[in-house]
């Protein structure tokens, strides 16, 4: 609302040194009572004295509206601004010769823009960029009334980079707060190889962001984890783990199907232990500080639930080994086997 009472102070602002205070505006002569109100010189009419004070006051600046700058929209969120390299699309309709050019901002943050010349770009959001330009315009006096669009073709500040396990790994063009599913989809999903960890890399410099997602995506709270523009999403690759010994399918394996596989899991994965597998005598090789450690488990106790089933972590080595016993006891009951059927086919030949 507009303050009319300061161009009410400008206008009662000299006073003479006579003990009744008197205001002069322009040859006119206010008396001023010892209570502060107004009273008029009856030598001058009162509708003038009122036609003068309301001139005064649509005239004075403080009485006046004050207009918003260009500039002040408020954006929401961490947003970087344009940066050299940046390429942009400005469509000026009104310019039949340059009505829709590509510019790249240069190393030193401006572009050269028919009409208006060189213009520092670097630090302003795509909005600024534009005010920028289009008062350019007519401040040459080119258009009255230009009407510029200003259109971000690649932006290394508004786009979000998705990297790591996934189908196809891509730029995304980001302006505002986007939820994490969306990265994730832009690049078409996560693949086979990845864990469950996803790592945001803030463009701002904050702390990374440690997200757990589950592969079925049906987490909200996780996919609705905001991504905003020039960060970085990587899909952290599964760890692995060895599974050597009597296993069915020994070898290297990925941690994945789950966000954490329990060593049970890892056995199927391998495809189980072999008839002849020591099952009592299963060992973990895990590497911690540097060092190698070996932590036993009973597998048949495991199996049983008797123990709970601990988690399998990156470079585990997992070893059955073969029991002797089984081990003599199958020999010796395949060899009485053959002895056993040598027996009978001899028997058979002698009849």
């Amino acid at each position: 609302m507009p303050d009319f009472s300061a161009p009410w102070r400008n206008f009662c602002a000299f006073y003479d040194t006579s003990s009744t205070p008197v205001v002069r505006f322009r040859q006119v002569t206010i008396l001023l009572s010892n209570r502060g109100h107004v009273k008029p010189n009856r030598s001058i009419p009162l509708f003038l004295l009122v036609a003068l004070f309301t001139a005064f006051v649509a005239l004075h600046p403080a009485a006046q509206a004050q207009e918003p700058p260009i500039n002040a929209e408020v954006e929401v969120g961490y947003h970087p601004g344009l940066a050299p390299g940046d390429q942009i699309e400005i469509i000026a309709p009104d310019l039949t010769e340059t009505a829709d050019i590509k510019l790249t901002i240069g190393p030193d943050g401006t572009v050269f823009f028919p009409y208006v010349g060189i213009v520092k770009l670097a630090g302003l959001s795509p909005e600024q960029a534009r005010l920028l330009i289009t008062a350019g315009l007519k401040e040459k006096q080119i258009v009255n009334d230009p009407q510029v669009t200003l259109n971000v073709v690649m932006g290394r500040n508004y786009s979000v980079y998705l990297v790591g396990q996934v189908a196809t790994p891509v730029r995304v063009p980001v302006f505002s707060r986007v939820p994490l599913s969306m990265i994730l989809t832009a690049g078409g999903g996560i693949n086979a190889n990845a864990s469950m960890h996803v790592l945001i890399v803030h463009a701002d410099g904050s702390a990374p962001s440690d997200v757990d997602v589950s592969r079925d995506m049906h987490d909200l709270h996780t996919l609705n984890t905001p991504v905003l523009p020039g960060d970085v999403v990587a899909v952290v690759p599964a760890g692995t783990f060895f599974a050597i010994g009597e296993f069915s399918k020994p070898g290297n394996f990925p941690i994945v199907g789950t966000q954490h596989m329990t060593l049970l899991q890892a056995i199927a994965t391998a495809g189980g232990p072999t008839p002849f597998a020591g099952l009592s005598k299963c060992r973990v090789l895990r590497s911690v500080n540097g060092h190698r450690e070996e932590i036993a488990f009973d597998l048949l106790k495991l199996q049983k639930g008797e123990i709970a089933d601990p988690l399998v972590h990156t470079d585990d080595i997992i070893y059955v080994p073969r029991n002797n016993s089984k081990t003599v006891f199958n020999n010796w009951l395949n060899s009485s086997l053959t002895l056993a059927s040598i027996g009978l086919s001899l028997a058979t030949f002698l009849k």
